[in-house]
C-alpha cells in the first residue's frame, strides 16, 4: 500500500474545507491533515511545508519559488511511473530558491531519504537539497538539474540508472559524503562546483559508452569504480583526471570505439590509480582494439599495462608513462608510436 503523507495547515483553515485533491496550505502551528498520494495536478505555493510521511507523485507537482519542504525522519518522495504523468517542476530563483531539507532541529546527513525520480520530464532549477541520504536519485529520462545546491547529504546526486536526456549544469556540491554519481548516458561539462566533500571526486559507474560523449570537468577527478567499454567516441578535454579503482580497465572496442584525449603541456590528461598509496599494477590499463584513438599530452601511471595495443594506427604524442608494470605493449607488428614520449 502506498504511504499516506501529511501536510500541516494554517490556523485560518476551516476543518474539512480541503480534500486530498486541493492545494495544501503552509506552515501551521496546530496539527496536520492526512493528504493522499498526488494523483492530479497540484501546486505548492511559496511557504514552509512540514512533511511527516513519504508519498508518491503520479501527476504534475509544481513547486513555486520560495517554497521550503521540511522532511521528517526517513521521509521520501517518489515520482511514479504507473500513469506516466508523474513529474516535479521545481523552478526557484537565485533570490528565492526551493529548499528540500530536514525538519530536525539538529540536522545531520541522512535525516530523510530523498527524492526518487522514476518517471521522465522533471525539472529542478535553483533548488537546494540538504541532509538527505540520497538527495536526488534520477532513474527517469529527460530530467534537468540546473543551478542547484547539494549540501551535507550522504549522496548528493545519483544518476546511475538514467538512460537519456539528463542535463546537469551550474550546480554546487558542498560537504556531501559522495557528491555526484554518473553513468555513461550524458556529457559532463565543467560548470559545476565541488567543495569540502568527503570524497572530492565524481564517481563513474557506467559499463559501456554507446553514444558520443565529452568529459570536460577539471575541478575534481572522475573516479572510475568499475571497468567499462568505449564503443563510440569519447572526447576527454585538457586537464581532466581519471582515477581508476582496483583492477579497472578501459576497453576501446573493435567495432567503433575511439578515445580522443588531447591535453596540453599546461593541462595534461591523467590516467592513474585511485589508491591512497599507489603502486604499479593498481589498475589494469587501456586496451586499444580499434584504430583512430589519440593520446596527446597524457600521463599514464600505476597501471599493469598502461596501453595494450592491438591496432595498426594509434597516435600517442608528448605523453608520460611512469610506475606502470608495462608502459606500452604492442600486439600488432605494424603498430606505430608517433611523436615524443617519456617513460620512467
Amino acid at each position: 500500500m502506498k504511504t499516506v503523507f501529511r501536510f500541516l495547515f494554517t490556523l485560518s483553515i476551516i476543518a474539512g474545507f480541503f480534500t486530498s485533491c486541493d492545494l495544501p496550505e503552509a506552515d501551521p502551528p496546530d496539527g496536520s491533515t492526512p493528504f493522499a498520494d498526488i494523483t492530479k495536478d497540484t501546486e505548492l505555493k511559496g511557504g514552509i511545508y512540514t512533511i511527516g510521511n513519504s508519498f508518491y507523485v503520479d501527476a504534475l507537482l509544481t513547486i513555486s519559488a520560495g517554497s521550503t519542504l521540511k522532511m521528517d525522519q526517513g521521509v521520501w518522495i517518489n515520482v511514479e511511473t504507473s500513469s506516466g504523468a508523474g513529474r516535479i517542476i521545481a523552478i526557484g530563483t537565485p533570490e528565492e530558491p526551493i529548499i528540500f531539507t530536514s525538519s530536525s532541529l539538529s540536522s545531520s546527513p541522512g535525516d530523510w531519504q530523498g527524492l526518487v525520480i522514476d518517471n521522465n520530464g522533471s525539472v529542478f532549477r535553483y533548488c537546494e537539497f540538504r541532509y538527505a541520504d540520497t538527495a536526488l536519485e534520477v532513474n527517469g529520462n529527460n530530467v534537468t538539474v540546473e543551478g542547484c545546491v547539494f549540501t551535507k547529504n550522504k549522496t548528493g546526486l545519483d544518476t546511475t540508472d538514467t538512460t537519456s536526456g539528463f542535463s546537469l549544469a551550474s550546480s554546487t556540491f558542498n560537504e556531501n559524503t559522495h557528491p555526484l554519481i554518473i553513468n555513461s548516458s550524458f556529457n559532463l561539462d565543467d560548470s559545476n562546483t565541488f567543495t569540502g566533500n568527503t570524497w572530492q571526486r565524481i564517481r563513474f559507474t557506467g559499463s559501456t559508452i554507446i553514444a558520443a560523449r565529452t568529459w570536460a570537468v577539471t575541478s575534481v577527478p572522475i573516479f572510475c569504480s568499475n571497468a567499462f567499454y568505449v564503443d563510440a567516441l569519447l572526447t576527454i578535454f585538457p586537464g581532466v583526471s581519471l582515477t581508476m579503482g582496483d583492477g579497472v580497465w578501459i576497453d576501446v572496442e573493435a567495432s567503433s570505439g575511439v578515445i580522443l584525449a588531447s591535453g596540453t603541456a599546461l593541462a595534461p590528461i591523467r590516467f592513474t590509480s585511485a589508491a591512497a598509496v599507489p603502486s604499479a599494477g593498481d589498475w589494469s590499463g587501456i586496451w586499444i582494439e580499434n584504430s583512430g584513438s589519440v593520446f596527446e599530452y597524457c600521463e599514464f601511471s600505476y597501471a599493469d599495462v598502461a596501453l595494450d595495443v592491438s591496432v595498426t594506427t594509434l597516435t600517442v604524442e608528448y605523453s608520460t608513462f611512469s610506475n606502470n608494470s608495462v608502459h606500452i605493449e604492442p600486439n600488432s607488428t605494424t603498430f606505430v608510436l608517433s611523436g615524443t614520449n617519456t617513460k620512467d
